[in-house]
């Protein structure tokens, strides 16, 4: 293994950051105390599921039993290519009871994205909702399905797995499964989680139980989780941020975690009311929708949500003004990236306008720095990240994870970033988008959420491309209900973003995004070109 890729395990392990134990460990505990505590609440249109922690515990069981026979044992990778369904936590817990590697991806994965992830993975089975093209479907069709799965994968759709599950009822005590639990060591590779690939095939970072532990010991902290919350997951279950913070989190902490396979503000706002969430966590575009609905509903207070956690995009004052409104809850900012988890979060101590301002200090678990940036000469610099949260590797291409990281073993983000004097960070952007005028980096995150707030702008990006003359130009990029012109642009933008003006706005139907939100502004590009 490359020196610097070794992690500093004692360290991590004197610090309390990692443990001998795992979230399987913490599951089985919480069975024992609160066996009819509600852990998990999966709400579909014709109903909601309450799963108790006992019957967690015993769904899992079954479910690991059911692995173990159809011969999946330790290290195998299990693909799970399902939505927000009780199932998917379920089988996570499976794979851990029999030391096998989870990696969870989107039912809507591409075709040639998904043999890619299958093929790095190493995946050795994969559990799917979507069904296979009928019998009398094209051949053509039939033909690119099945080219799609690499030989070696075994392919089982959920049903046929709940119909194994039935023939395999749950002994008070597994012998098979608990011995094989007890052979876990919380270093192995635990899950895959691939990353949104915005310039090509994703990568698929390699998690132990450990390093996932350290990011969600200091995301539970900083929240004050405890056995008591009702967590609200916006997000898709299949990203970090709802099986890490959302699901593992959850877990650890003894709460419970709500989720919903529809995802309009009307059904996350019915999350949050039907099952008194005391949490919940978005990005910014989520939460003001379901905040703004709440306001306009008479008469229905949601009193219980005390914490609103916004990710992966600034939050603005008016999404704060929104939030404040609609639920007087507090917001927290939280900033990460797959390879991480949560690395810079607001805590409890901050005024909310900070979250405003900047996306918080390091996580208790990551240490920062940031390296010079050449362009720039206002104090920018390139993100590095370092702490026991860091992925172990990727899967199938080691090497990449080798590249990223300097030879005193920092991680290069790509992102760029600024902090201020209170040692707070402000991201910026991607290295490779930014726009310098004069020394000075424009803030784009700020930026792109800014015209979020022009009336009619449904989504926005700002990148920099050239003329047909070769001449650099900074391009607002939009989807709208309307034609937005271009001076209504600049004076969106003329209070806060004076140093960075704006040369022409394009309309499009849609912007180019990966499977996890992220735009791909290289593709953007590229359509823009003058033909």
């Amino acid at each position: 293994m490359n020196p610097r890729t070794i992690p500093d395990t004692d360290t991590y392990r004197s610090q309390g950051w990692w443990r001998d134990v795992t979230f399987l460990d913490d599951l089985d505990r919480h069975t024992r105390e609160t066996p009819l505590k509600t852990a998990l609440i999966e709400m579909r249109p014709e109903g909601s599921t309450h799963v108790s922690y006992h019957e967690l515990s015993a769904a899992v069981d079954i479910h690991a039993e059911t692995l173990l026979r159809i011969g999946i044992g330790a290290q195998d990778v299990v693909a799970v290519q399902l939505g927000n369904r009780r199932e998917l936590p379920i089988l996570l817990f499976a794979c851990m009871r029999v030391g096998a590697v989870f990696c969870p991806i989107a039912p809507e994965c591409p075709t040639g994205e998904l043999s890619h992830r299958l093929t790095v993975a190493d995946v050795k089975l994969l559990i799917t909702s979507n069904e296979p093209p009928p019998a009398d479907a094209d051949e053509e069709l039939r033909d690119c399905e099945n080219s799609t799965i690499p030989t070696s994968v075994t392919v089982l759709h959920v049903d046929a797995l709940t119909q194994l599950n039935a023939g395999n009822p749950a002994e008070p005590e597994p012998p098979a499964t608990h011995r094989r639990a007890e052979s876990i060591n919380s270093d192995d590779p635990t899950l895959i989680l691939f990353t949104s690939g915005t310039t090509g095939f994703s990568k698929g970072v390699v998690h132990t139980s450990n390093t996932l532990y350290a990011a969600i010991r200091a995301y539970v902290d900083i929240l004050l989780l405890t056995h008591q919350d009702v967590t609200a997951i916006t997000t898709p279950l299949v990203h970090y941020s709802g099986i890490g913070q959302g699901i593992l989190g959850t877990i650890h902490a003894g709460a419970t975690a709500a989720f919903t396979p529809q995802n309009e503000p009307e059904d996350h706002l019915q999350l949050i009311s039907r099952n008194s969430a005391t949490l919940v966590y978005g990005p910014p575009k989520k939460i003001e929708a379901i905040a703004a609905l709440q306001q306009t509903c008479t008469g229905s207070a949601v009193d219980t949500l005390t914490r609103v956690v916004v990710g992966t995009a600034p939050v603005l004052p008016r999404l704060l003004h929104t939030v404040r409104h609609a639920f007087r809850a507090r917001v927290f900012s939280v900033w990460g990236l797959s390879e991480f988890g949560p690395i810079t979060t607001t805590v409890p101590l901050f005024l909310d306008d900070k979250t405003t301002r900047t996306n918080g200090r390091p996580a208790d678990s990551v240490a920062l720095k940031l390296e010079d940036f050449p362009p720039a000469t206002d104090g920018t610099g390139r993100l590095y990240a370092k702490g026991a949260s860091r992925a172990i590797t990727y899967a199938g291409t080691p090497d990449k994870m080798n590249e990223a990281l300097d030879a005193d073993g920092w991680f290069d983000t790509g992102d760029l970033a600024r902090r201020n004097a209170a040692g707070e960070i402000k991201i910026l952007g991607r290295a490779t988008d930014s726009i310098v005028r004069d020394g000075k980096v424009a803030p784009i995150a700020d930026i792109e959420a800014s015209l979020l707030e022009v009336p009619s702008v449904n989504d926005a990006v700002v990148l920099s491309r050239s003329t047909a003359d070769d001449h650099p130009i900074v391009t607002v990029v939009l989807v709208a209900r309307r034609n937005v012109p271009l001076p209504e642009v600049q004076e969106a933008l003329s209070i806060d973003f004076t140093d960075f003006p704006i040369d022409e706005v394009q309309i499009v139907p849609e912007i180019p995004r990966t499977l996890t939100g992220k735009a791909r502004k290289a593709e953007l590009r590229t359509r823009l070109e003058p033909r």
